[in-house]
């Protein structure tokens, strides 16, 4: 043992020696998931609402959208806007994009029409997936494209129930947005492809853009994040090298949104690549999502509020949920962290692990993920097979040793081809040592254990995360002070007895006296909801003449930590 992880590499003992399925690296992700499941067709693949899939259909709606969208006239290396919830249509759309040689660019549904005009423009996209029930709210974003394929959330379902969802939601948008631009369903648009028309694929190429996410705007703004298949398919090729149970016929629940990594990588193209089938929660932002598919899966994909609800309506469950619990294999976790007291709870309850990893978008998802067999409490887990992650003094430009914490940087296959548009953020976070070799900078402060498992102590940069999504600071701050009526503000983050945790700002008033606290807290909150998504919106708001300071005279953010927290516990009293 030298001392350090990045030559010792402890954690190899702890991977199985051989994979569960062989995935060459050198693919794209259409072939990533239609050749590897070639010899079984009939094998399921995908569940959405009442409704399932085989990977044989699978390939053929694929390759039929794929030919919809060459007639329709998109050429390789086009980029594609996918604004689209979590069910069958994300995957077509990610595969049969990909099998065109065109770049697929994930955006939140629940983005502002600002922010889509944006993304538009920045690629000069002339076509888009959307989700129906977002358009009213960015119909006006979309004067520049071409075609707008919309997608409901019944779109794919039996026609009962499509008329049903009609009946009772006859306002879609569609009709205002029709009026500029061609506008059809994806029903319709996938029917007008051939499914036994054969497309020239583009020649792999490892730094060919292939599909675009956004970061979660830890830093300000969020940025978009430019992977290759190669990077994509490597995170999910050393995926399989992990004890985590994802097998052939396992049956995977998704319960995450499709436009992060997390989802894209760990949640979709590693089940399906491996034989397993997944099963989609189209509503991911139900606390209630696990709870209500017990027994209908083996493994499943979440954050940790998910299997708090469970927790929480464990004693009251059915013994037939109970025992569907019992039967999991694993229950996946990501997005924020669980404490060693609560995963222990977890695990002797459930009797199946709660198992706790870490990753990133720039990283196409999971870095790290305890295992089944050994799943360290407190701890994110180890690295990727093949990979590794070391804890860096950035003063000395040094790997430290085992238990000293620095900056977790990583050394990945699945490292990200750049930030678009952005060549001096992504030199910040991509970064040659003096190894020679390219090193992500997380921004997340932990050191590494004698075994190789990663502990994580804090952040560089200011997030707030809310039920597993990351929240920037600075993006709720610079929202209130562009107020008139506000002179500063600081956003932190708090307790939550419903969230886990949940923005909470500080703001001082331009003129003191002018308008009552409750005045001005209604005039934020009126703004966040104007330039904010929904849960970046402040749950708690003080009014204070002043913010306190440190000695070097920046921002005392621990104590508005502290004074935010004795504020929420003071709600309960």
């Amino acid at each position: 043992m030298t001392g350090f992880v990045s030559q010792d590499k402890p954690q190899y003992r702890y991977y199985k020696s051989e994979p569960c399925r062989v995935i060459k690296a050198e693919q794209s992700l259409y072939d990533l998931v239609t050749v590897t499941n070639k010899n079984n067709p009939k094998w399921m693949a995908i569940r959405y609402g009442n409704r399932s899939w085989t990977f044989g259909e699978l390939k053929e709606l694929t390759d039929r959208l794929a030919d919809a969208l060459v007639k329709a006239g998109l050429k390789q290396s086009e980029t594609v806007l996918v604004a689209l919830n979590s069910g069958i249509e994300s995957v077509l759309c990610l595969l049969a994009i990909n099998k065109v040689g065109a770049v697929s660019k994930w955006v939140d549904v629940r983005a502002s029409e600002e922010d889509y005009r944006e993304y538009l423009v920045s690629n000069g996209c002339r076509f888009a997936f959307m989700f129906e029930p977002a358009l009213p709210a960015v119909s006006g974003a979309f004067s520049m494209l071409e075609k707008v394929v919309t997608v409901s959330p019944v779109e794919m379902l039996s026609p009962w129930t499509r008329l049903a969802y009609y009946r009772k939601n006859p306002n879609t948008g569609i009709a205002e947005l029709s009026a500029k631009k061609e506008v059809i369903g994806f029903r319709k648009f996938l029917l007008s492809g051939d499914p036994k028309s054969k497309i020239e694929q583009m020649p792999f190429d490892k730094s060919r853009p292939s599909v675009i996410v956004q970061s979660s705007g830890t830093t300000g703004k969020p940025k978009n994040i430019v992977h290759s298949d190669y990077s994509i398919v490597c995170s999910v090729r050393n995926m399989t090298y992990s004890d985590l149970p994802i097998l052939p016929k396992e049956s995977v629940l998704n319960n995450l949104p499709p436009w992060i990594a997390y989802s894209l990588g760990q949640g979709i193209l590693w089940p399906l690549s491996c034989g397993a089938s997944v099963l989609f929660e189209p509503e991911f932002a139900r606390e209630d999502a696990v709870y209500k598919n017990i027994g209908k899966f083996t493994v499943s994909f979440g954050a940790p509020y998910h299997y708090r609800c469970v927790l929480d309506r464990f004693e009251k469950m059915p013994e037939s949920k109970k025992q569907g619990i019992y039967k999991t294999r694993a229950l996946i976790s990501g997005g924020d962290k669980i404490s060693p007291d609560e995963n222990e709870i977890f695990d002797n309850v459930f009797r199946t692990p709660v198992i706790n990893g870490y990753g990133s978008n720039e990283c196409f998802g999971c870095l790290t993920a305890n295992c089944t067999g050994h799943n360290r409490y407190g701890s994110v887990g180890i690295p990727k097979h093949g990979e590794v992650l070391i804890s860096y003094d950035n003063e000395k430009e040094c790997e430290l040793p085992y238990g000293e914490v620095g900056e977790i940087c990583a050394c990945i296959d699945s490292e990200f081809l750049c930030y678009e548009g952005n060549e001096k953020e992504t030199a910040i976070v991509k970064r040659v040592h003096k190894d020679g070799k390219t090193w992500i900078h997380t921004g997340d402060l932990g050191m590494i254990d004698e075994d190789g498992f990663v502990f994580l102590k804090g952040r560089i940069r200011r997030v707030i995360i809310r039920r597993g999504f990351k929240i920037s600071a600075y993006t709720i701050e610079d929202a209130v002070t562009k107020l008139e009526e506000i002179k500063e503000c600081i956003a932190v983050q708090v307790n939550d007895p419903d969230d886990g945790h949940a923005p909470m700002i500080f703001a001082v008033p331009a003129e003191l006296g002018k308008f009552t606290d409750e005045e001005l807290k209604r005039i934020i909150i009126e703004k966040c909801y104007k330039e904010l998504k929904t849960y970046e919106v402040p749950k708690h708001i003080v009014i204070a003449d002043a913010l306190p300071y440190t000695d070097n005279k920046k921002y005392d953010f621990k104590k508005l930590e502290e004074r935010g927290n004795e504020y929420v516990a003071s709600l309960k009293e």
